[in-house]
């Protein structure tokens, strides 16, 4: 008896993807409410397809996420590498 290459697997639906975003009209985004913090955000591909670029435009123009509160002092220490 000979089986072939498909009785071993089963066949799965394919995976059902949220971002139905491309079929949707846009959403009004206000880019000042956008989250600074990088862990807030939501990713850019969960967003309308004509809102990508101004929303990934926006962030690029806050610069890098500084976090805001006590500073810590790094102590500046002289790193010497001993070879034996």
């Amino acid at each position: 008896m000979q089986k072939n290459i498909s009785s071993f697997f089963q066949r799965q639906p394919p995976p059902n993807i949220e971002s139905s975003s491309s079929t949707s009209k846009p959403l009004k985004i206000v880019l000042d409410d956008l989250p600074w913090d990088p862990s807030e955000r939501k990713p850019i591909s969960s967003y309308h397809p004509s809102q990508k670029d101004e929303i990934r435009r926006t962030y690029l123009l806050r610069g890098p996420c500084q976090p805001k509160g006590k500073k810590q002092i790094f102590h500046k220490h002289l790193l010497v590498m001993v070879i034996s």
